[in-house]
């Protein structure tokens, strides 16, 4: 399993605007905070580890356990030509591919290829979500050159060397996305991600906080965000607005992006908090969810259906669903018992708000006030 590290390059733009989010995470209870499309990116990027390490895809993906598709398939393929792109236009000599490098115990990561050729040294990074990301000035980027200047491991491979940083990310483009780095930008980024581990280490010295939380397009994906204060504020700043001013739309449109992952987090952090830990939220329950009904196998239904002398059973291309059936059947006054033929409930459950008509299916007993008091004591 790969080090995990406090401070690394996935979290590094973050780390630069925002030191406070790394001491701030250290208080939340331990629950797993992966995502389906983050277990499928770790996969994708196995894969490319392995082929650049001279495996066939096939192989590849065969001794990756996870379920891929077709899409999945043509992205890696796809990914590893714009590899071949990247070592041809810059004379690529050597490389490594997820070295682990780190400064400190708690600074590090692994990035996906360090390389380099007679004039550069490549950063490159792979990229499996819909989401573009930009390579200009990019963070991540950044930090693991940075990390690589100072780790004897992969050193060699930026000494006298130009920095080029490419993002590789199919979904969006089959080509290489790259920016070629000057000096002053990578001497500014060494001057700013020190001094935001000052400040980090700074907030791990003090039992309170050292330094105020800075919201932005960066909380995305921050654990603490659910639970940040000047982000809740920032969000409703965007309805607290004059009507009166054009500038106001302009400001609300702008954000959106942030207020629908705001959203995004919160569902899920609290998810996370009734399901695990059993955590009760005022106000609200965990609930069976939502689901519309279907056939466990529309086949054998279809043949009990036409055996029961039901003719309209059929919207192209596929079985008309139970509801829809319902109506039909009663308009040529057939009587059919749809309960053998349906797929039972999922047994997934969804957070509703204590009005809700459907009864809760669990009953938490725990106060989500203490655990995340219990869990501060704990780190203090």
């Amino acid at each position: 399993m790969a080090k995990h590290f406090k401070i690394g390059g996935s979290t590094a733009k973050r780390t630069l605007k925002c030191p406070a989010w790394v001491t701030e995470s250290a208080k939340l209870p331990q629950v797993n905070r992966s995502t389906p499309a983050a277990e499928r990116g770790t996969a994708m990027h196995e894969v490319l580890e392995r082929m650049l390490a001279h495996a066939s895809l096939d192989a590849a993906m065969a001794a990756v356990d996870y379920p891929f598709d077709d899409f999945d398939r043509n992205q890696m393929i796809a990914a590893y030509q714009a590899i071949e792109i990247l070592w041809e236009k810059y004379k690529i000599e050597e490389y490594e591919t997820e070295p682990l490098l780190s400064v400190a115990e708690d600074v590090g990561g692994s990035p996906d290829v360090v390389a380099a050729g007679m004039d550069f040294t490549l950063v490159a990074d792979f990229k499996f979500g819909r989401q573009p990301v930009d390579p200009v000035n990019n963070a991540q980027i950044l930090f693991y050159h940075w990390l690589a200047c100072q780790d004897d491991k992969v050193s060699d491979l930026t000494q006298g060397r130009k920095l080029v940083g490419a993002i590789i990310q199919p979904a969006i483009t089959a080509e290489p996305q790259i920016y070629e780095f000057s000096p002053e930008e990578i001497g500014q980024f060494d001057q700013d991600i020190r001094l935001a581990i000052q400040i980090v280490r700074l907030g791990e010295a003090t039992t309170a906080s050292a330094v105020t939380p800075t919201p932005g397009d960066h909380c995305e994906w921050c654990p603490v965000e659910p639970y940040c204060g000047p982000r809740r504020q920032q969000m409703m700043s965007a309805m607290l607005m004059s009507s009166a001013h054009s500038e106001s739309l302009a400001y609300a449109l702008d954000l959106l992006p942030q207020l629908e992952a705001y959203i995004k987090s919160t569902k899920e952090e609290a998810d996370r908090m009734m399901k695990e830990l059993g955590a009760t939220i005022p106000g609200y329950k965990l609930v069976a969810k939502k689901e519309l009904r279907k056939f466990s196998d529309p086949f054998k239904t279809a043949a009990a259906l036409t055996n029961a002398g039901a003719k309209d059973i059929y919207s192209a291309p596929s079985l008309k669903t139970p509801a829809q059936l319902e109506k039909t059947l009663k308009a040529e006054g057939i009587e059919f018992d749809f309960t053998p033929w349906l797929k039972g409930p999922s047994g997934e459950t969804e957070i509703a708000p204590n009005s809700d008509k459907r009864e809760a299916v669990a009953a938490p007993t725990k106060n989500i006030g203490d655990i995340l008091k219990r869990n501060l004591d704990n780190k203090v």
